[in-house]
């Protein structure tokens, strides 16, 4: 019995991915570069639409996060917010944690300005620990990263007196 596609109604066909013809995981990971061989293809025949069937996903992303971490060139953009998303955090606090501002991870993520070459280390140092180290690491990294920022906020209030400087309580 032919498959058909439940939004047009054309018939399905099916294929395994090769390297001749590879499954691009762009739109599925937003990773332009990444692409797929050995799982199966379904297309319409109709509507064009590509579905793929993707075992094992945690453990591909695994992978990818993997590889990305040890490339030797800078981060890209979509490679920095794989990362981060892999590690589960939000951008918020992963710039926190990279001690930027959300705006410049943002121009960072979206290609417009890279980040450092210190930044592209600690976002790799980063991700592994939330991959390798679960949740709790991200966690104990902020309240670290806040306590920091507390510390450098404090006013040290100093008064002139007759006789010179001294510190005011």
């Amino acid at each position: 019995m032919k498959e058909t596609c439940l939004e047009c109604g054309g018939s399905i066909e099916t294929r395994i991915a090769s390297k001749e013809h590879p499954y691009s995981f762009a739109d599925l990971s937003g990773l332009p570069k990444v692409y797929l061989i050995g799982i199966k293809v379904s297309r319409c025949a109709g509507c064009d639409v590509e579905s793929p069937t993707i075992p094992r996903l945690g453990e591909l992303n695994r992978v990818i996060a993997r590889d990305l971490v040890q490339k030797p060139a800078p981060l890209t953009g979509p490679e920095l917010r794989f990362l981060r998303k892999r590690a589960g955090l939000a951008s918020k606090d992963f710039a926190e944690l990279l001690l930027i501002t959300p705006s410049t991870l943002s121009r960072a993520e979206n290609e417009k300005s890279p980040l450092g070459p210190q930044s592209d280390l600690l976002a790799r140092a980063i991700a592994v620990a939330e991959m390798e180290g679960g949740k709790k690491t991200a966690e104990l990294l902020l309240t670290k990263v806040r306590e920091q920022q507390a510390k450098s906020a404090t006013r040290y209030r100093l008064s002139f007196t007759g006789n010179g400087w001294k510190s005011a309580a």
